[in-house]
This record gives structure tokens, sequence and C-alpha cells, in this order.
């Protein structure tokens, strides 16, 4: 039985395909990408069985914490200095799977041309 794509299907996989190739592009970083892409995964693979899919899942599940800011003021000045760090030392944790997998997902999720 053919599984039937919807539009809502076919958005998800465009959302995902635009953070996939900000990241590969660098206009975004893995902690971004990973937020954004992770929102879809339920609409693509619901059972989760996509390996390249499921790495940003965990990336932003480990990660989430560090995009919790205040959009307005950003962290707080105490605190602040220390967050940056490891908000970068996070990105750069999780950078060479989360490259590998946009890699990935762009050649399983980009339509043909």
């Amino acid at each position: 039985m053919r599984k039937r794509v919807t539009s809502e299907h076919l958005a998800a996989r465009d959302q995902v395909l635009d953070a996939a190739r900000a990241l590969l592009s660098g206009d975004i970083d893995v902690l971004h990408a990973a937020d954004r892409i992770s929102g879809y995964v339920s609409l693509l693979d619901p059972k989760y069985e996509d390996p390249d899919l499921r790495t940003f899942v965990a990336i932003s599940s480990d990660t989430d914490k560090y995009l919790m800011v205040d959009s307005v003021r950003g962290w707080h000045p105490d605190v602040r200095e220390a967050r940056e760090a490891e908000y970068r030392s996070a990105n750069d944790t999780y950078k060479e799977a989360a490259l590998r997998a946009a890699h990935a997902v762009v050649g399983k999720l980009a339509p043909p041309v």
C-alpha cells in the first residue's frame, strides 16, 4: 500500500529541507537547525525510524535549554558569558553529526530536478 502524501507532509518536507540547506550553507547554526527540523520529524517519520532525522531530534532534545532565552533581552548579564560559552560548545560538539545528517536528509528528501 502506498502512503498518501498530503500538503502538510510536503510543507514539512520543505521546512526540513530549508533548515538542512541553511545549516549546510552556514546561514544557521547546528542548534537552530536541529530545533527547526525536529519540529517536523513526527510528520515525516512518525515512527522515528530515519537515523538522520533522529539525529536532529536528539540534538534538539539535548540542547533546547540553550535556545530558551528571553527574545528581547537575551540571557541575564550574570550568566550571559557562561551560557554563550556553553552554547558554542554544544554547537561545536554536534556540528559534524549534524552536517552529515543534513547532507543525507537533503539527498533523501529533495525532489528530483
